[in-house]
């Protein structure tokens, strides 16, 4: 496939850390439009989510730092734990993650479609990364790029 190719030339010659600012930029590329779309378009509320209703101090902790590590262990993890158990194919197990993602952020049909991009790209990168590297490094890389994606978006609220 031409994407895990094209991928795969730039690990090899970036390394991890390449990696993680090529899938980090098109996250942000994607959902920046996706978020801009929504805001100009349909209304900023479709892009809440209820966890913002805590004290900042509470949000931060849950939304930066502790559901990344939950939502990478249960979405992308256990998703591909159990797909490679049951011998599911690939291409199905990126998208049963990617639904199940997308799914689990049901604050309304704007914000879950909004996610699914999100979902996907999180799948896609732990596919190639656990292939690349394992499942550790995998589930590192994606809590890290979940973190810095809800961290920027936290700022500035």
């Amino acid at each position: 496939m031409f994407l895990e190719k094209s991928i795969s030339g730039f690990y090899e010659r970036y390394g991890l850390l390449g990696a993680f600012v090529l899938f980090f930029s098109i996250k942000i590329l994607v959902t920046g439009f996706l978020s801009f779309l929504v805001s100009n378009y349909i209304g900023q509320e479709y892009l809440a989510n209820p966890v913002q209703d805590n004290p900042t101090y509470a949000t931060f902790f849950l939304v930066v730092i502790l559901f990344p590590f939950i939502e990478t262990l249960i979405f992308q993890y256990l998703v591909f734990y159990i797909g490679r158990k049951l011998n599911i194919k690939d291409y199905l197990t990126i998208l049963l993650s990617t639904l199940f993602f997308a799914l689990a952020h049901h604050y309304n049909v704007v914000y879950v479609v909004v996610t699914f991009f999100s979902g996907f790209i999180y799948a896609y990168a732990f596919f190639f990364l656990s292939k690349k590297a394992n499942d550790l490094i995998a589930f590192l890389f994606i809590s890290f790029l979940h973190i810095l994606n809800n961290l920027l978006a936290f700022i500035p609220d």
